[in-house]
């Protein structure tokens, strides 16, 4: 336990970008912003309802210069039945997750930010196969879908948008998942989320794309590259308004991939 808080604390210091505690496309162009996102997965043999995914409500709310609120609520549904000749297998759940709650420290005319926040422990411990799909839906984000746990970071974040509009992020930071129940049985797990985004951020027109992911770092089994999942994502919103429609695509990689194959849906964004 000594040991995965010191590592925390030297990351910390130490990680010069940002770890994932919202949507990395909530817009930034005002002040104030909201990023509805309504995401369906696609799951490998299943049939599934077309309800089942995925729910964010992320916001930024700026309290004064240089420091702003961030907030994310998240829910998840799953209505799927396993296609097998020998019989079915459903999974059925719908609950809320574990809502993150921090705030933004950003220096003057900076494209560094730092973010300190965390996340409530309030997803129910009997929803199983919501906590299944939510391990896979989500290569970025930390035990958002998982009960009796608490995600904390302390982390960097470096973004830069030219006068032509073109968009450049890199992200890479610690997040120490906490238990709250069992502590006899669980530990402390250090998480790094790292990522690279890279868009367009125009009046009528914002699109990019972004790979991202997560890694395990307090198991020393099996290997690291097995402990590391990751994701392409994609995202355009549309309109010179204060609400913006968008649509979403995200594709894991590697074994994530052989439960969810494609996470698809649309987006509504707010920015004043």
């Amino acid at each position: 336990m000594r040991t995965a808080l010191w590592l925390f604390l030297a990351i910390s210091l130490l990680a010069p970008f940002q770890a994932r505690a919202q949507s990395i496309w909530v817009p930034r162009d005002e002040k104030h912003a909201l990023l509805f996102e309504a995401l369906h997965t696609s799951l490998e043999r299943f049939d599934e309802d077309f309800s089942t995914g995925i729910v964010y409500l992320s916001g930024r709310f700026e309290l004064d210069r240089g420091m702003a609120l961030v907030m994310e609520l998240p829910e998840i549904h799953v209505d799927a039945v396993f296609l097998d000749s020998f019989g079915d297998y459903t999974l059925n759940g719908d609950a809320g997750g574990n809502p993150y709650l921090g705030i933004e420290l950003r220096p003057r005319r900076s494209d560094v930010f730092i973010e300190l926040g965390a996340r409530a422990p309030l997803m129910p411990d009997d929803q199983p196969d919501a906590v299944f799909l939510g391990s896979y839906a989500d290569q970025s984000r930390i035990a958002v879908f998982v009960p009796s746990t608490t995600p904390v970071q302390l982390v960097l974040n470096m973004r830069h948008v030219t006068n032509a509009g073109l968009l450049t992020r890199l992200r890479f930071g610690p997040v120490l998942a906490i238990p709250t129940a069992d502590t006899d049985r669980r530990d402390l797990e250090l998480h790094v989320v790292f990522g690279w985004q890279i868009g367009f951020e125009g009046r009528a027109v914002r699109v990019g794309g972004a790979v991202t992911g997560r890694s395990l770092i307090t198991e020393g089994y099996p290997p690291l590259g097995a402990r590391t999942t990751s994701q392409f994502e994609f995202h355009g919103d549309f309109g010179n308004w204060t609400f913006r429609p968008g649509l979403d695509l995200r594709l894991p990689i590697g074994s994530a991939a052989n439960l969810v194959s494609l996470v698809v849906g649309g987006s509504l964004g707010a920015s004043w």
